[in-house]
């Protein structure tokens, strides 16, 4: 089991912001995701049809992109 990896330690603090942004409300994380999801596939078909592509990153604002 790996405790002290740094990228374990770096999704740890990832995941900690994000439930904290959500007030640690598995409903309100739950639409916030579907909710990203929904913005990243407009972007990418409105990319997609314009003959542009935007990798991942470029389209998430933070850590977890939510």
């Amino acid at each position: 089991m790996i405790l002290n990896d740094p990228i374990v330690e770096e999704m740890r603090v990832h995941g900690m912001a994000f439930t904290a942004r959500h007030g640690n409300d598995i409903g309100r994380m739950c639409a916030a995701v579907v909710n990203k999801q929904a913005i990243i596939v407009k972007t990418v078909m409105i990319d997609w049809k314009r003959g542009t592509y935007l990798s991942g990153t470029e389209t998430e604002q933070d850590g977890l992109g939510v």
